[in-house]
């Protein structure tokens, strides 16, 4: 059961997030996930009816005892244009580089190159906020990026032209952060 698929994240809608866990569990991102991948659009409409149906009912009765407390109040916020098509779809059909009638995008020009780990840390500190008290970014650093920095390295010119300090160098920094 995937509880934090695309289809769930549809229903944390605002008011909405904290039932969100509890209607996933039940299945009800799953089964919208694929009814919204397999379904025409005319029978995906009627299958929304009856699952709206659900929803509203499991929120107002809290059947299954999933959720936290009935929510009937958030049952009566479920409009008959819930999920929103567009953005159900978004979810299930991404716009990638792929997407274009051209097919995959000229990759000759692009160039392999490893990260630049202080601009790393900053986006981190500044967008994730990883920089809370009692988090060191070194910690999460260790079991988020080191790996794939390691991996990129490999990957960044062959494996024969790899000079040893560069993977001692990774591997003294993961010694090193797990030391702190």
């Amino acid at each position: 059961m995937a509880l934090h698929s695309p289809a769930t994240c549809c229903l944390a809608q605002p008011g909405f997030a904290d039932a969100a866990h509890g209607l996933a569990r039940l299945g009800f991102g799953d089964e919208l996930l694929t009814a919204a991948t397999t379904l025409s659009k005319n029978d995906l409409d009627v299958f929304l009816i009856g699952w709206r149906c659900r929803l509203r009912d499991e929120l107002s009765k809290n059947t299954h005892g999933y959720l936290a407390h009935r929510q009937a109040y958030l049952a009566l916020k479920i409009s008959a244009s819930f999920p929103d098509r567009d953005i159900l779809k978004k979810y299930t059909h991404p716009m990638t580089s792929s997407s274009h009638s051209g097919g995959f995008p000229d990759t000759s020009s692009w160039k392999i190159c490893e990260p630049v780990i202080h601009k790393l840390a900053e986006f981190c500190t500044t967008h994730l906020r990883w920089v809370q008290p009692g988090i060191d970014i070194r910690k999460r650093f260790d079991s988020k990026l080191w790996e794939g920095v390691f991996t990129r390295m490999l990957f960044s010119v062959s494996f024969e032209s790899i000079s040893m300090d560069r993977i001692l160098i990774v591997h003294l920094m993961k010694w090193i952060s797990r030391q702190s």
